[in-house]
């Protein structure tokens, strides 16, 4: 029959073994949650030459029927601040957008293939179909939330720096 010092020995190794395994398993699921949730975002800020703007993480809309939904039937509140989408285009042209079944009010910025703001709309009216475009092509649009334009300075002439590669996003 073993000692009690044993069964104490042996318990306190079971504990640490279950402890080990529950941390393992913990720090496993944060690193594959940061991992699926950073898929098909980028990192990124604008620099008006007077300054950068904060960083943004943007969802990457790549993919005709990506680009068809956009930033559509999200609500109030889903989208943060510093959150926002950018739309890749496979060519350089006039971009024209709607805001159907848009329930949030956004800025859009229309940025050359140099990454170069060549324009801005700001605070576009949720829930309608009026077309909205800049006069000038845009290989990538970006949506940010309403006022966050003026906020951190974003204007045509302005710099798009993106701090990862969106051609290979998933």
């Amino acid at each position: 029959m073993p000692s009690n010092t044993k069964k104490r020995r042996r318990n306190r190794t079971q504990i640490f073994i279950v402890v080990l395994a529950l941390a393992v398993l913990v720090g496993g699921y944060v690193l594959l949650a940061d991992m699926v949730d950073s898929r098909g975002k980028v990192k990124a800020y604008f620099d008006n030459g007077e300054g950068k703007s904060s960083e943004f993480v943007l969802e990457i809309a790549r993919t005709d029927a990506e680009r068809s939904k956009g930033l559509m039937f999200r609500k109030p509140g889903e989208l943060k601040a510093k959150e926002g989408m950018i739309f890749v285009f496979p060519t350089e042209q006039i971009q024209s957008f709607w805001m159907k079944n848009t329930y949030i009010s956004l800025d859009m910025i229309f940025v050359n293939r140099s990454l170069e703001v060549v324009g801005v709309l700001k605070e576009v009216p949720v829930l309608n179909e009026k077309r909205r475009q800049v006069s000038t092509p845009s290989s990538y649009v970006v949506e940010l939330l309403a006022g966050q334009a003026d906020k951190h300075g974003i204007k045509k002439g302005s710099k798009l720096v993106l701090l990862g590669d969106i051609s290979n996003a998933p």
